[in-house]
């Protein structure tokens, strides 16, 4: 099997642990995948459902269930869609890993909930939410950027210094590139701080 990472992807992520984030990946996929394939290129990726937050810097969900729905239709009005956002599992995973910033490229699954905490100040909101773009990211979810999607990302080199902006709480928005191809890495990141344990 051919294992590749979007341009920039391998980089961007080996910057970001070297400057002392924590990267979380939240896959539908199962851990082993996103281990093997990530130990393509030499990371080490620990099992963040038995591993904790302050345990490992490179850590992933395999079957994360963003898409698995509750019991209580929570809806939130986002591009003039109506979205549900009672998705438990992702709640959960977001409440202990505490994100500065969730990075993902299908709306409902990967940023409406984290934009949902946001808006109530809840647990496990991040500090910033952004896009990742593809060339068939439709109009209304491209309108989202500069609003409640802070950044667009076309290309993962771009990550890292998101990533120093979420965490330094200034605005990540305003330096979104043009819309291009980009691949999402359902990630969320966050850098230790004497205050709070180290997350994703």
């Amino acid at each position: 099997m051919d294992h590749d990472l979007a341009p920039g992807a391998e980089g961007a992520l080996r910057r970001a642990l070297e400057a002392g984030f924590h990267v979380v990946f939240a896959s539908n996929a199962p851990f082993e995948k996103v281990r093997d394939w990530l130990g393509c290129f030499g990371f080490q990726v620990a099992d963040a459902a038995r591993v904790g937050p302050a345990e490992a810097p490179l850590r992933a969900y395999g079957r994360a269930g963003k898409q698995e729905l509750g019991d209580r239709p929570e809806r939130m009005e986002l591009g003039g869609r109506s979205i549900r956002v009672d998705r438990p599992r992702y709640r959960a995973l977001l409440e202990r890993e505490r994100p500065d910033l969730v990075v993902g490229d299908v709306v409902s699954l990967d940023l409406s909930l984290p934009i949902a905490l946001r808006r109530r100040g809840e647990a496990g909101a991040p500090r910033a939410v952004a896009l990742a773009l593809h060339r068939h990211t439709p109009p209304w979810v491209r309108a989202l950027v500069g609003g409640e999607v802070d950044a667009a990302v076309t290309c993962p080199s771009e990550l890292p210094d998101l990533l120093l902006r979420a965490r330094e709480a200034r605005p990540v928005g305003g330096q979104a590139s043009s819309p291009g191809s980009a691949q999402g890495c359902g990630a969320s990141a966050s850098q230790p701080s004497a205050s709070d344990s180290p997350i994703e």
